[in-house]
């Protein structure tokens, strides 16, 4: 999500850098770079309590990517019983915001707060033979924030073709380790 009034033009990357890891021991297996696919607007349900001052879109970043079961010297690949994770982070927020503390790295700042995006995913192999599992569908983007003394509410239906169920939780957000997309 980018803030329209105060994003800096140069954070509209053209392209992501993603990475693969095993959860059994956090194993780096691949990296992809996903290019941008798509921008639009996002509506908010109570407009009038940002006054105008809030103005969001949404980056689309895309890339359809087929995990193999073998790689390429035979060995088995995407078959650990403890699953995946796919992680990209984006460093430095905008310094408009004021509930989130972050120091300019340009002006000599050292605290900058980032965030990192996490996909967990199980194996594609399971007892030597294909698993598949679809992905949920999941609520809309969150397009709002709370206004004083009005209510709120948020609409987090969701569905999974496989009838798996989905478990929502709270967390503390990821933030990043280095200005890089990618640490090494």
């Amino acid at each position: 999500y980018f803030d329209v009034n105060n994003g800096a033009p140069g954070a509209r990357d053209p392209n992501i850098a993603v990475r693969f890891f095993r959860k059994s021991d956090n194993g780096p297996i691949m990296d992809q770079t996903l290019p941008f696919t798509q921008e639009f607007r996002v509506d908010y349900f109570q407009p009038l309590c940002s006054n105008g001052e809030i103005v969001t879109d949404k980056l689309v970043y895309s890339k359809v990517i087929n995990l193999s079961p073998l790689e390429e010297n035979g060995m088995e690949l995407f078959d650990d019983p403890e699953g995946y994770y796919i992680s990209w982070e984006r460093c430095c927020r905008n310094y408009g915001i004021t509930n989130i503390f972050s120091e300019d790295p340009n002006n000599g700042g050292i605290i900058t707060a980032g965030q990192t995006f996490y996909l967990e995913f199980p194996p594609i192999i399971k007892d030597g033979k294909p698993f598949i599992n679809s992905s949920p569908q999941l609520f809309p983007p969150l397009n709002d924030y709370a206004c004083p003394n009005r209510p709120y509410w948020v609409d987090f239906a969701g569905v999974d073709i496989d009838d798996d169920s989905l478990v929502y939780s709270l967390i503390t957000p990821l933030n990043t380790v280095t200005s890089q997309a990618i640490p090494a």
